[in-house]
């Protein structure tokens, strides 16, 4: 917790949200959210204290990587709302997670880092779109590069979002 917040002045806001959502995911956690909430109220008057303060109001217990961290932050500050991060899923009897889900309108928004390109995951992650859409949902696929621009980025997931039509 003590590096968390000497980490507030160290690192960008996204980053350290980041930092702190991988200490408090709900499958390891390193601490919980209110043990960071009580650092951050120890670390009054010290540098990087605007950045913890709004950096533990935005964590979230349920993400499982870095990117999901900036993804979900970036969604944020582009004012969109009524997402889940690790959205559980079944659809044709199998069980799934989606990265970032709009459940009620069935749109899911999955990270593929370069993980995905290998061979046999790049199988399994055409099947699990398929299944996803032929169930109904409409998946958008995101990679580190969509981040590079957030501006057309945000305009891009506008006019998905509009097109939905659920």
């Amino acid at each position: 917790m003590t590096t968390w917040c000497q980490l507030g002045s160290e690192i960008s806001l996204p980053d350290l949200i980041a930092v702190g959502d991988f200490y408090i995911f709900r499958d390891s956690p390193m601490c919980s959210r209110g043990d960071l909430i009580e650092a951050v109220n120890g670390y009054a008057g010290r540098r990087g204290i605007r950045n913890l303060r709004e950096a533990v109001g935005l964590l979230d217990d349920n993400v499982r990587s870095r990117h999901e961290s900036l993804f979900r932050f970036f969604l944020i500050r582009a004012g969109f709302s009524g997402f889940i991060t690790n959205y559980p899923v079944t659809v044709f009897a199998r069980n799934h997670v989606i990265d970032i889900a709009f459940p009620s309108i069935k749109v899911a928004l999955e990270y593929d880092g370069d993980y995905h390109r290998e061979k046999d995951e790049w199988r399994r992650t055409m099947t699990r779109r398929a299944r996803l859409e032929a169930a109904g949902w409409r998946v958008m696929q995101l990679n580190a590069d969509d981040l590079n621009d957030p501006v057309e980025l945000a305009a891009r997931l506008r006019a998905f979002l509009a097109s939905n039509p659920a």
